[in-house]
């Protein structure tokens, strides 16, 4: 009754500030009135609004299960979470202002960009504390002096980098770097770099100097994630600089390639990786400088992800016996052309071959994995389904990004469609 009560006089009194602000005549009169309905208004909010009730660390913890599910930066939107919170009313915006969770995740787009943006940007990275940062930058990253200064505020504490390059700078007339970042990154943990432009492959962005990537591996100390995905190399010669070593780094992903301009072997040979667990790789030509960085680098690798060229499949087992440590073996398709399409007798026998001998000798390798839309033959079918019995789970099948079952028979096409 008491809360009715309540509420019944704040609104009363909130419609006699309403007509006294019409009449007065007097600033100083009117600014007082109007500072007496502001306070008013908040008080009836703080009654009306559940939230008010809460203790600040609830209060964010709710504001924060409001952001987006998916972890990548966001692009700043009046319309979208956190900005959004700061329009509704005081209190959520001091709520906002004070959780600093809600601001470590921002994706600066269309670089360069105006200085008022930039501005705009450190004031948010400034609401995001000490806490770590997942940081977006799109666009010319060939980087201006105010986005450089930005960065040397902001690196140390920026855990993941996303850079999507963009090719407006013409890579054959400049001997330049593509991504021109010196900043540095103590205590980065993910590093992406993306080729952007408007029809891929055609215009995938083109590497001009292999110190495009590797001068921010450096910078990097302890990087444990790289992707590079839609690059080729605009170099004609990989004798530019020696390998380098990163002890810290466990998975690498090399994504899509495009003709024979960049391929995975061209960029692995710049690199020494101890640490290396988990590896995918496009296409590759020359299973010698594969094995190669596997002999520099014997790292525990626990799964690998390829797809071999055709003339370089009759050559695996080499590379496979240099991979002791081996639990996950995928051989997946290049331009959504499948493997096992691709795969003649001799690649087929090699490696059934290796998969046996990795069984009969109890290695770890446990999940084989091939893409597959067509049957495969009746004498591979009968291999894989020994092999099954033997305990080593495979799929056949198209590679998806849901998780793989223990069978062939639940996941890939029906033994009966194998042969």
């Amino acid at each position: 009754m008491s809360h009715i009560s309540t509420l019944s006089t704040l609104r009363a009194h909130l419609d006699q500030l309403e007509s006294a602000i019409h009449s007065a005549k007097r600033k100083v009169v009117l600014r007082d009135l109007k500072l007496k309905r502001s306070q008013g208004r908040r008080k009836l909010n703080l009654i009306l609004d559940p939230i008010a009730r809460l203790p600040l660390e609830l209060q964010s913890e709710i504001f924060a299960l409001c952001m987006p599910s998916d972890s990548s930066p966001q692009r700043p939107n009046y319309r979208t979470v956190p900005m959004l919170f700061l329009g509704v009313s005081r209190l959520w915006r001091d709520i906002a202002l004070a959780t600093p969770k809600l601001w470590t995740r921002l994706r600066m787009e269309s670089l360069p960009c105006e200085p008022g943006f930039v501005k705009f940007c450190r004031r948010w990275i400034e609401r995001a504390k000490c806490m770590p940062l997942s940081l977006a930058l799109q666009g010319d990253l060939v980087i201006e002096d105010n986005i450089r200064d930005f960065l040397d505020e902001c690196g140390h504490q920026v855990h993941h980098l996303f850079l999507d390059v963009d090719n407006s700078v013409d890579a054959g007339a400049s001997e330049d770097r593509l991504i021109k970042i010196e900043a540095s990154f103590p205590s980065l943990k993910t590093l992406s770099i993306t080729g952007m432009s408007g029809s891929y492959p055609d215009d995938s962005v083109g590497i001009t100097n292999p110190t495009d990537f590797t001068h921010l591996l450096d910078a990097a100390p302890v990087l444990e994630t790289f992707t590079l995905r839609h690059l080729h190399k605009h170099y004609s010669s990989r004798e530019i600089l020696s390998s380098s070593t990163y002890t810290s780094l466990e998975r690498v992903h090399l994504g899509s390639t495009w003709n024979d301009q960049w391929a995975s072997e061209d960029f692995l040979g710049y690199l020494t990786l101890p640490s290396l667990r988990d590896l995918c790789v496009g296409e590759f030509y020359d299973v010698e400088e594969f094995t190669a960085f596997l002999i520099r680098s014997s790292p525990p690798l626990d799964s690998l992800r390829m797809s071999p060229e055709k003339r370089s499949r009759e050559h695996l087992a080499a590379c496979f016996r240099l991979i002791p440590t081996l639990t996950t073996l995928t051989l997946d398709g290049v331009y959504n052309i499948c493997v096992v399409q691709q795969l003649n007798g001799a690649a087929w026998d090699t490696i059934l071959r290796t998969l046996k001998r990795r069984a009969s000798r109890h290695s770890q390798l446990k999940t084989f994995q091939v893409a597959c839309a067509a049957p495969v033959q009746a004498c591979v079918a009968r291999e894989l389904r020994k092999l099954i019995s033997d305990g080593l789970e495979i799929h056949v099948g198209e590679l998806g990004n849901e998780p793989f079952r223990e069978d062939l028979v639940q996941v890939g096409p029906p033994l009966t469609d194998l042969g």
